[in-house]
């Protein structure tokens, strides 16, 4: 079972011997081409949702196919599909007909995950596979390993979304997503063993990880936000020069912030610059900056999410996320938060981003009756993705409608959604509102030998 106290980070790996290099020379090439397997079939899945009927694809590829994938298989979750051949689809599983409003608004999901999925994967192939000139382009390996995980978590969250349905759509869906699943997992792990960060073999966010110069500015700001975004989290509005002006009213470059993100262009080299005027919207760009985001539909309506993040290097600064039941949907890729108050009952704080609140005030609210308050439900499922929830110099605080209550409700730092769940509270104020027990089970043993929990402890207010 993975719950203790941080402990120091232990030493690194080292150096990798001449023997390891040339065992990478082998894999590298590997690598790149399944990832070119993987999103050509990512890619050809989004083309047969989008246009239906077709051909058989990845004929030539599957040609390609050589001994050293058998070979490197040997370091993959699941052998059996390999050789690829349950992978590689048929276009004609979907057609475009009418279907049941929850299985359209499920499938049209889809869609945009395995567009997100094809653009991860291609940013990955373009950091491992060589230029011209023998160099890599686009990205570290931490950057690779991150794009891996969303793809991942891309394709785990298309498949969650047809549970609880029925239908033809439904059933080749789950079938196609299961081996694309497996594929894109097969990928990460075979990315891990030729020199990616084999994370099921080493302590996983502890403090050194998240707070070292290494990794940080001065302010403890990630050293992926730039200088001149720094700076732009500091300066006041008027200050500031906005690319699109949101207005209600019509006082601005557009109404809506639909429109604003339409108008923002695609891959920009710079951060687009959208200022949202007093009022209410339901998307947003991120960095996000000294707004309120809150879902109104009270603790009866259950599940109610009033953030959910899926952009690589989102930042949220001084911001209010306000709701009961799953708030703050922290879905993938890197998110940093920053002065930040959240609100919440149950998993208020959940999903497979590798993310980082810092002097953030996180309350546990009163819940329903009969319920229990769980902080975070972070959902990391395989153990070579390179993410979980890091919440670092905070404040675990009850809302007082809870603090007067509190005898009445338990409430604990979170519990294991997927099997690897990896969430850690460093050096963090924790009030005597969470139960002594700290974490709390999902389902009897349900991932109590692979999660990693852990906290601690900075002053004797503290507990846990």
């Amino acid at each position: 079972m993975g719950y203790d106290r941080i402990r120091p980070s232990e030493s690194g790996h080292g150096e990798l011997t001449a023997k390891n290099n040339k065992k990478n020379v082998v894999i590298i090439p590997v690598v790149a081409l399944t990832m070119i397997i993987v999103s050509a079939v990512c890619a050809g899945v989004v083309v047969v949702l989008r246009e239906g009927g077709g051909a058989p694809v990845g004929t030539s590829i599957r040609r390609k196919l050589t001994q050293a994938i058998s070979r490197t298989c040997g370091k993959t979750r699941f052998r059996k599909l390999s050789s690829f051949n349950r992978a590689l689809y048929t276009t004609s599983f979907v057609s475009v007909t009418q279907m049941d409003p929850r299985v359209r608004s499920a499938y049209d999901d889809c869609l945009e995950l395995l567009e997100d999925s094809v653009d991860a994967l291609s940013r990955s192939l373009s950091s491992v596979v060589p230029s011209q000139k023998g160099h890599g382009k686009g990205g570290s390996t931490q950057d690779v390993m991150t794009w891996l995980s969303a793809a991942l978590t891309n394709q785990d969250t298309c498949t969650e979304g047809f549970e609880g349905l029925s239908g033809a759509v439904r059933d080749q869906m789950t079938v196609k997503l299961a081996d694309l699943l497996e594929l894109v997992s097969n990928c990460l792990s075979i990315f891990a063993a030729s020199g990616g960060v084999p994370t099921q073999n080493r302590r996983l966010l502890t403090s050194n990880d998240v707070v070292s110069a290494e990794n940080t500015d001065e302010r403890h700001f990630p050293k992926w936000l730039r200088r001149e975004e720094r700076a732009m989290l500091d300066t006041p509005v008027t200050a500031i020069w906005a690319d699109i002006i949101v207005s209600k009213d019509g006082n601005g470059t557009v109404n809506t912030i639909t429109e604003a993100i339409k108008k923002a262009p695609e891959h920009s080299t710079r951060r687009i610059i959208i200022y949202v005027k007093a009022g209410s919207c339901n998307r947003c760009c991120f960095i996000a900056r000294d707004i309120t985001f809150q879902n109104w539909a009270g603790p009866a309506k259950h599940q109610a999410v009033a953030l959910r993040i899926g952009a690589d290097h989102a930042v949220v600064y001084r911001c209010n996320i306000i709701g009961y039941q799953d708030t703050l949907y922290v879905h993938s890729n890197r998110q940093f938060y920053r002065e930040c108050d959240i609100y919440g009952t149950v998993d208020f704080i959940f999903g497979n981003a590798g993310v980082v609140f810092q002097n953030c005030s996180i309350y546990a609210r009163k819940p329903m009756p009969l319920q229990k308050n769980t902080i975070t439900a972070q959902n990391r499922k395989d153990p070579n993705q390179n993410i979980g929830i890091s919440i670092h110099a905070c404040r675990i605080l009850p809302t007082p409608d809870l603090a007067a209550a509190k005898g009445s409700f338990q409430t604990y730092l979170g519990r294991p959604w997927k099997l690897y769940s990896t969430a850690v509270f460093m050096l963090s104020y924790i009030s005597d509102h969470i139960h002594s027990r700290g974490w709390l089970e999902w389902n009897a043993a349900f991932a109590l030998d692979t999660l990693h929990y852990a906290q601690s402890i900075p002053d004797s207010r503290a507990r846990v």
